[in-house]
């Protein structure tokens, strides 16, 4: 057996003398919540990216259709303005 072997099997037997028996369990399923929870965590940002691009699309297109309607009001009002200029 190599020194560097030796050195960790001596370190292995050290640290199972120091760690509670369930110890490798216990890392292995904190691993995996924290996994999961990155994940929901990931599924929260992409659901809330999609909320912001949704609302802001919605404003845009009833910002420009509101802008169509004044726009036309405008028009109207400006042809009524000029026939009752050349009426007068």
């Amino acid at each position: 057996m190599k020194t560097s072997a030796r050195y960790m099997q001596h370190l292995r037997r050290q640290a199972g003398s120091r760690l509670p028996p369930d110890f490798a369990r216990r890392v292995v399923e904190d691993a995996k919540r924290r996994r999961q929870a990155f994940g929901q965590f990931r599924l929260m940002v992409i659901t809330g990216a999609l909320c912001v691009v949704t609302t802001v699309s919605v404003h845009w297109v009833k910002t420009r259709s509101a802008e169509k309607q004044n726009i036309a009001a405008w028009t109207q009002v400006t042809t009524q303005i000029q026939a009752f200029e050349e009426a007068i």
